[in-house]
């Protein structure tokens, strides 16, 4: 199995922005409840779709590395969505854990070796 290609860069990449789009209809059916049923539809199966493509990259890389690689994308986007759309502030301490987030991303993703005795 290969650590990583393009095909699972653009699997991980659609799992992000169909995250970010469900996440925005989500947060667009919690606000405007005329529109409720709409967003919550929509933004589900959006959700679906993000998930069959995760099961993808799941198939073509290792599956803690994936999904590490996915929920921190997916959640760097959402940040980064929210603050474009909604202009929301965030406060130091909140930065300070993006980048936390960001530290821990690269750590797990890390292609180093480990010994026997330090292998799960």
């Amino acid at each position: 199995m290969k650590p990583f290609d393009k095909i699972s860069a653009v699997l991980l990449t659609g799992y992000c922005l169909l995250s970010v789009a469900a996440y925005l209809c989500f947060k667009e059916g919690g606000t405007d409840g005329r529109h409720r049923l709409l967003y919550f539809i929509v933004g589900n199966l959006m959700g679906i779709t993000s998930t069959a493509l995760l099961m993808n990259v799941y198939s073509r890389m290792q599956v803690n590395v994936a999904m590490v690689l996915a929920t921190s994308g997916a959640f760097f986007a959402t940040q980064l969505a929210f603050w474009l759309v909604y202009h929301t502030a965030l406060t130091a301490i909140q930065c300070l854990g993006i980048l936390i987030v960001g530290v821990g991303t690269a750590m797990t993703s890390c292609n180093g070796r480990t010994s026997k005795a330090t292998s799960c």
